[in-house]
């Protein structure tokens, strides 16, 4: 219930309900009677949080209570009824408690919503910064009553949201102006790259691909930490990758990174890995990063690759390297330079031996577990076989 109308129904209980019985009598005389109601009605309005004031059409006061006096900060002693508003405005102007305008300003204003039979509320700032909203509300038979607020912490609480969202808003026009020129450079680099009769590559700093055109089946992509990254590019760049993990948040997230979509492979980066891990040169220390990195890979379908050898002119020293990443389960080897592509496609493929026995193997395989050549063999060795000769591209 606002104000207002707590007051007209305070009024009308003070009007209509009999006022108590001083003890030791049966009624109480006219003037107790308007003593008790006085009481009660200053302990109303007393104990409102708003300042309040009523004034009758002449523009004297009738009341006000406490806290309109507290809020303007005047002399409890000169407000008092019958004082007109014209005094009670010089003694705001004189207590610094008024808005920006003269007091003849001030009072034009007034009087136009005192004459007004209409209601209003207007929010008013004064000179010593305080905001107060007045409710003003016409009597009948002239007069008014008004209620003061202090909403000034409200007021700067709201002025704050709005210069927090006005500058949040400023900032989101400027990154989506950002985000709509980069979609347009990077469609303009799009449909540069689809018209060129030429096969493009770009490279890193450390001449490895960032992006592509014609002629280009794999990416190769540097320092792969989260599965997110290499969806994300795999979609923008529409070729499939192949993620180097070369950190050790990389080992540990190589299984994800494994199963993320356009990922056709791992590539283990050695030279990364062992400095990350502070290791000597060699790949004694790399065992167990290697070894999980060949486990993802498995887990999830896709080829895994050695790290590359860096001595370009040491044959036997790459053909050991290879032997050892074929050991431990790598499909191929990242090379550096094109005098180790013979080396590693003689190590990692099948020896024609291998080749023999595997054709041997299939055409032995009558299904289940069985001897082959004083050797158990079953499904998955058949399995193996096959693989081998497609490696071979004798399959």
């Amino acid at each position: 219930m606002r104000v207002f109308e707590i007051f007209q129904a305070l009024r009308r209980q003070f009007e209509s309900a009999p006022a108590p019985s001083p003890e030791g009598s049966a009624t109480a005389s006219p003037q107790e009677e308007l003593r008790i109601r006085n009481l009660q009605f200053d302990l109303a309005i007393n104990n409102m949080v708003q300042g309040l004031c009523f004034f009758d059409k002449a523009q004297r006061l009738i009341v006000s209570n406490d806290r309109y006096v507290e809020m303007y900060r005047l002399d409890p002693a000169r407000v008092v009824p019958g004082v007109t508003l014209r005094e009670i405005v010089d003694l705001r102007f004189s207590a610094g408690t008024f808005p920006d305008m003269s007091a003849e300003d001030y009072l034009k204003w007034r009087d136009t919503i005192n004459v007004s039979d209409k209601p209003s509320d207007t929010m008013v700032k004064l000179k010593d910064g305080r905001t107060f909203q007045i409710r003003h509300r016409p009597m009948a038979g002239g007069g008014w009553v008004a209620t003061h607020e202090d909403i000034t912490e409200r007021e700067a609480a709201r002025e704050t949201a709005q210069r927090v969202l006005a500058a949040l808003e400023s900032q989101n026009r400027v990154l989506h102006e950002r985000e709509t020129q980069i979609e347009e450079a990077n469609r303009h680099f799009d449909i540069a790259l689809s018209n060129m009769a030429q096969g493009l590559c770009l490279f890193d700093a450390d001449l490895r691909v960032l992006a592509n055109l014609a002629g280009i089946d794999l990416i190769v992509v540097p320092k792969v930490e989260a599965p997110e990254y290499a969806e994300v590019l795999a979609g923008r760049l529409g070729k499939p990758l192949l993620a180097m993990i070369e950190t050790p948040a990389g080992i540990y997230a190589a299984r994800e990174i494994a199963g993320a979509p356009g990922v056709v492979g791992l590539l283990a980066g050695s030279n990364d890995l062992a400095a990350t891990l502070r290791l000597p040169s060699g790949r004694a220390g790399l065992t167990l990063a290697l070894q999980s990195i060949i486990l993802a890979a498995r887990a999830a379908g896709v080829v895994a690759l050695d790290g590359v050898f860096n001595a370009l002119d040491d044959e036997n020293g790459l053909e050991t390297d290879c032997m050892a990443g074929r050991q431990i389960g790598f499909d191929g080897k990242g090379l550096i330079h094109p005098n180790q592509i013979d080396i590693a496609n003689r190590v990692f493929g099948p020896t024609s031996q291998e080749i023999e026995d595997a054709q041997a193997l299939i055409a032995a395989a009558t299904g289940g577990a069985e001897r082959f050549r004083g050797r158990m063999i079953e499904a998955m060795h058949v399995q193996a076989a096959r693989r081998a000769l497609r490696r071979a591209g004798v399959a």
